[in-house]
């Protein structure tokens, strides 16, 4: 449907979408029947904007329809531009961040049932490489994009965060756990000490969702993408990194989560201490596992539940140190990873040789020459350049 822009300002469906009434649904019962063409297309769109709903006490109507224009302009746009469109899913308490959410492509579910407010976010309209920076959105909705390949964060101070060396006031948020969401784009990283003393290195593509300061009684941060995790001990507060469709119990101190929604599961490593993996809404189902050093749970999306087994913390911690380490894995996961730290497509012609699998180091650091180089001679490839982020293997 290529003229949905004419939507945006319609009241009627906004009506049918947010606060269905008999008319607004005997209007658009009427309407797909005489414009059969665009009966999927409106359902769909419907379904998409539906997952946003709002009890009066938390926003007005008005925000309520500039909340719908905001995110239908957004959808529009990702459309024409035809981009590959992802979006996190995450546990968020206020619903002041649903705005500022939105400001970096997401949609937002407010569960209606509970005291709390819990936002649940889809993975289905997330607008990928939306930031050629890392960008920061405090709680009071300021944006503040933050160059440099790696990003330093520190919000130890109270009142202010420093970024880069560069002093942030952050004293006007109210909310002691009003959240803030960092972006880091596909060919970047960060590195964030929280108020606690806590520190998150964040891979390439990925989002967190974090306060100012932890008053309530458990630390809660939010993962879209990879994250590496030293955690500070607080028996009184325990640490939780919440996932799309697992969260992490931390009981102990140094681990990897990665969560991306580009990939089919959720894995947890751990390196020191001990942490707890559980299935997010499993009811009587729930699926809950503890992990001990050098040991890996993964959750298979598809819904077979958490699996453990032993490992090598390095293989899936050093890349905060910029080094791949892999031991009999696929060639395929390997290309992710390059085109995720150096935000570039590397196609490969034969699928077959993706599915080969290898063992070694590799030394990202060492710059794109050396790294095609090497996987040109691991995959038995050349690498032919296509244009500055686009690349071949035959």
């Amino acid at each position: 449907m290529d003229n949905l822009e004419r939507y945006i300002e319609n009241p009627r469906f906004i009506e049918w979408v947010f606060r269905l009434t008999p008319d607004a649904e005997v209007y658009y019962v009427r309407y797909m029947e005489e414009h059969p063409d665009e009966k999927n297309d409106l359902l769909k769109l419907r379904r998409e904007l539906s997952l946003l709903s709002f009890p009066p006490e938390v926003l007005s109507a008005e925000k309520s329809d500039l909340l719908f224009k905001t995110t239908l302009t957004s959808i529009l746009q990702s459309r024409k531009q035809k981009s590959v469109v992802k979006f996190p899913t995450a546990l968020l308490k206020y619903a002041a961040v649903a705005m500022l959410i939105f400001a970096i492509g997401t949609m937002v579910f407010i569960n209606q049932n509970r005291n709390t407010i819990d936002l649940k976010l889809t993975e289905d309209l997330f607008l990928k490489n939306a930031n050629q920076n890392p960008t920061l959105f405090l709680a009071d909705g300021s944006r503040h994009p933050i160059s440099g390949n790696e990003v330093q964060l520190d919000f130890s101070v109270q009142g202010k965060v420093n970024a880069n060396g560069v002093s942030i006031k952050t004293e006007k948020i109210t909310g002691t756990d009003s959240p803030n969401v960092l972006v880091v784009p596909f060919g970047k990283k960060a590195k964030v000490k929280l108020s606690d003393g806590s520190r998150i290195w964040v891979n390439a593509g990925s989002r967190i969702i974090f306060p100012n300061y932890f008053s309530g009684r458990r630390r809660e941060i939010y993962l879209v993408g990879e994250a590496y995790f030293e955690v500070t001990h607080d028996q009184r507060k325990p640490f939780q990194v919440k996932t799309s469709t697992v969260t992490v119990q931390v009981l102990g101190t140094s681990f990897n989560v990665s969560s991306y929604p580009d990939d089919d599961f959720v894995s947890a490593v751990l390196k020191e201490g001990k942490i707890r993996m559980e299935e997010n809404d499993a009811g009587i189902l729930e699926s809950v596992v503890e992990l001990s050093p050098n040991q890996m749970a993964v959750f298979r999306k598809d819904g077979n539940g958490i699996k453990v087994s032993q490992t090598k913390h390095e293989f899936y911690t050093v890349w905060k140190d910029g080094i791949l380490r892999f031991e009999n894995a696929e060639i395929n996961s390997l290309i992710i990873k390059v085109e995720r730290y150096y935000n570039i497509s590397l196609e490969l012609k034969n699928p077959a040789i993706g599915k080969e699998r290898i063992t070694g180091k590799l030394d990202l650091n060492a710059g794109m020459p050396e790294v095609f180089e090497y996987i040109s001679k691991m995959s038995r490839t050349q690498i032919k350049k296509i244009n500055t982020v686009e690349y071949i293997l035959e």
